[in-house]
């Protein structure tokens, strides 16, 4: 029984945690220190960032690719949204061969199926 309630617990802490990391991934994405969207960053440190990105979503690269999608839709500045979209084609680059289909589907919709 012990064992049971230990594995109940760590797995909703898991789920707690991955919801939380997407969510603040988000919001370090868009913000202006982003290596994605600051115009400041070496093209290098872009594609870094990507992968870091996509390796942060490797058990589900199509949610991965779904929020970059809507960073580029709720941002209004023509030069970060031009970077994004930069950021979301590099991302689908990634998606494995697998999970190419819902990653085209999270770029154009902005949501992972």
């Amino acid at each position: 029984m012990l064992i049971l309630a230990v594995i109940v617990l760590f797995f909703g802490a898991a789920v707690s945690q991955a919801q939380q990391k997407s969510t603040a991934s988000l919001g370090s994405l868009s913000g202006t220190n982003s290596p994605v969207t600051s115009s400041n960053g070496a093209a290098k440190a872009r594609e870094n960032a990507v992968n870091v990105w996509m390796e942060l979503h490797r058990d589900d690269s199509s949610e991965g690719v779904a929020l970059l999608k809507r960073a580029v839709d709720e941002t209004n500045d023509t030069a970060v949204k031009q970077r994004l979209l930069w950021a979301v084609s590099k991302a689908l680059a990634s998606c494995s061969p697998f999970d190419k289909r819902k990653c085209e589907t999270a770029a154009k919709t902005g949501y992972a199926n």
